[in-house]
């Protein structure tokens, strides 16, 4: 598309597409006050900009519309983002980047121009990451050109367009572990099928029967998430009154560095057992959670048991309280007070819940309900027939990344 200077109606034209002598011939506005007449434009420059713009919206994969205002923005935004995954660049020392995301894994960086190194170095950064930096130098007859700014991939890579800025040389493409590289005299072959698995997935081990518990780091694997809930107290029986329900665990979550071969231990609480005529009438407490690694402790508290009432309304038994130096640490929910309504009858409180774990469960004048896993306390019973119901057991999850 080229410049349409304003339609002159005593030119002989057009010349060249152009209806005017000056083919770099300014518009003018009219001005009714001096008798200036405004410049009259000829079709193309109305139609020419359209149709180039039209053709852009297509060769992006969209279909022109008069209901979307953003297609050129949207255009120009794909245009970008398809650069960054192949760039060539003529002129002195430039390399191709082909892309961490077409498909194929094995990537090269070639120097186009005769005689130019190019060296790289594999990096940990920081050390014991687990994430890795390919340092690329280019060396020897590098031009003038301008170098290419900093482009983000996705896919956690970062590379520059070209290696022909002679004031940048060091380039860092930053990867993930699995990365391997190779070099002859001009081209750089990257194998980075690791790449192609972003994000990683997430592996989970969980322990979820009370007691002791143990878990040996894998090799590879340099940092983890604990998350740990303390287990429900159970709910209070009634000998009159209307009981609590028992209240729920605590949470808490930490991420480890880790070294492969160590160990992550510590027990599961088990949830308390539901108040009853013999031998306790309160509800138990839950046990506490613990996560023990490198001598340092976490500890998600159980939840108290929700107290018996032999007459009136049942106070909340409080919740469990997580300790230790956590990134996380929730208290759990209180366990729900019990209630006497019209008529007399008994209405046990409700269990309560655990942060990200077991729901709050319903007291009641029937059987009660037991606290939901994890960490959920167990709802107080109204009914001398029923025990209070059970608090749910705690657990303990690892995740990691592979």
């Amino acid at each position: 598309m080229k410049y349409q200077p304003p339609f002159e109606p005593s030119f002989a034209g057009p010349v060249d597409g152009v209806y005017n002598s000056n083919p770099d011939a300014p518009y003018v506005n009219g001005n009714p006050a001096t008798g200036q007449e405004g410049s009259i434009p000829p079709m193309e420059a109305l139609a020419h900009p359209m149709r180039e713009l039209v053709h852009l919206i297509e060769h992006s994969g969209q279909t022109p519309t008069h209901e979307d205002l953003e297609q050129v923005r949207k255009a120009i935004k794909k245009m970008i983002e398809d650069g960054t995954r192949s760039t060539s660049t003529e002129g002195s020392a430039v390399a191709i980047w082909q892309g961490l995301q077409d498909g194929t894994g094995i990537h090269n960086i070639r120097a186009l121009l005769p005689g130019t190194n190019i060296e790289i170095d594999l990096v940990e950064q920081p050390s014991g990451s687990g994430e890795y930096q390919i340092r690329i130098s280019a060396i020897g007859s590098g031009g003038s050109g301008e170098g290419g700014p900093l482009v983000n991939i996705g896919d956690g890579a970062q590379v520059y367009k070209g290696f022909n800025d002679p004031n940048e040389e060091l380039r860092t493409i930053k990867g993930i572990n699995g990365i391997t590289c190779t070099q002859d005299a001009n081209t750089v072959v990257i194998d980075g099928k690791a790449l192609l698995n972003w994000p990683p997935k997430i592996s989970r081990v969980k322990f979820n029967t009370p007691g002791a518990y143990s878990w040996t780091v894998p090799e590879n694997v340099r940092r983890v998430r604990v998350r740990a809930w303390g287990a429900g107290g159970g709910g209070g029986y009634t000998t009159g009154g209307a009981p609590a329900g028992g209240g729920g665990g605590a949470y808490v979550e930490k991420d480890l560095d880790v070294t492969a071969g160590t160990t992550i231990s510590g027990s599961i609480g088990a949830g308390g057992a539901g108040g009853a005529a013999s031998p306790a009438q309160n509800g138990l407490n839950g046990g506490s959670t613990t996560i023990i690694y490198d001598s340092v402790v976490y500890t998600a508290g159980g939840g108290p048991g929700g107290l018996n009432r032999s007459v009136g309304n049942g106070n909340s038994p409080g919740s469990g309280v997580p300790s230790g130096p956590f990134d996380i640490g929730l208290t759990g929910e209180q366990g729900g007070i019990g209630l006497i309504v019209h008529g007399g009858v008994r209405i046990g409180g409700k269990g309560g819940g655990s942060p990200f774990g077991g729901t709050a469960c319903e007291g009641g004048e029937g059987l009660p309900t037991a606290g939901s896993v994890p960490g959920g306390g167990g709802g107080g019973s109204g009914n001398p027939s029923f025990a209070g119901g059970i608090g749910a057991r705690g657990e303990v999850w690892i995740e990691y990344t592979v």
